[in-house]
């Protein structure tokens, strides 16, 4: 029930702050994940519970498990420990303090899962309109998928969202972050001015993690109608 509310909550979020009807994000269901460490897809509930739940939960039990895995998982697991890293970092950061947020955070919403997003599918192309729809690809076309996201409520009412972006090694998730925001503006920010969401994306560490906040207040506005 709780992973179930969490994940509603993040699907409204996503259609508050990414407002494109002809998109829809997914849960990217790893079923690595799941099979493997019977992780949920989502966490919800107050900071605190959430980050105790998180590191006793997905942390400490990916780690316990993470030692004992050898090839073909091995590389699998080391991009997918960076990740669980990554959400947990960020979320470390945000309670030691996030200028870019008004107050505390008080709630948040944890996806554990990768989400992808993609356009329109078949069915609906047809009902909106077949003859378009014949000039278009015949499949669901991915067009962005993010290694972590938060969501979250401050005390003082605000509505936050990380995307987060966590690379293994020494790769500049910085940049790919970047590079996806500035590449997808007109697919899922059309008609949005989010030059200064670029330029806001901010890393960690030896920049293999980076993310990108937005709040209520900064949400991109139409620059045309």
């Amino acid at each position: 029930m709780i992973e179930r509310i969490g994940k509603k909550y993040i699907e409204q979020a996503l259609k508050i702050f990414f407002n494109n009807e002809d998109i829809r994000w997914e849960w990217k269901h790893t079923s690595f994940l799941r099979s493997y460490f019977n992780f949920p897809d989502a966490v919800i509930g107050f900071a605190d519970d959430v980050i105790k739940f998180y590191e006793e939960n997905i942390t400490s039990k990916f780690d316990k498990r993470y030692r004992k895995i050898n090839e073909p998982h091995g590389g699998k697991m080391e991009g997918t420990k960076k990740e669980l890293e990554a959400k947990l970092k960020v979320v470390e950061k945000l309670k030691k303090g996030e200028k870019l947020v008004n107050g505390e955070p008080d709630i948040l919403c944890i996806a554990i899962s990768n989400l992808i997003t993609y356009s329109r599918t078949q069915e609906q192309y047809i009902k909106d309109d077949i003859e378009n729809y014949k000039q278009k690809n015949q499949s669901r076309q991915q067009l962005m998928e993010i290694d972590g996201l938060i969501l979250g409520l401050t005390t003082k009412k605000q509505l936050f969202i990380y995307l987060i972006e966590a690379k293994s090694g020494n790769k500049d998730a910085v940049r790919a972050i970047r590079s996806k925001v500035c590449d997808r503006r007109k697919d899922i920010f059309r008609g949005y001015d989010i030059s200064n969401l670029i330029n806001s994306v901010e890393g960690l560490d030896d920049k293999s993690i980076a993310y990108l906040i937005i709040t209520d207040e900064k949400i991109p506005i139409l620059s045309d109608p």
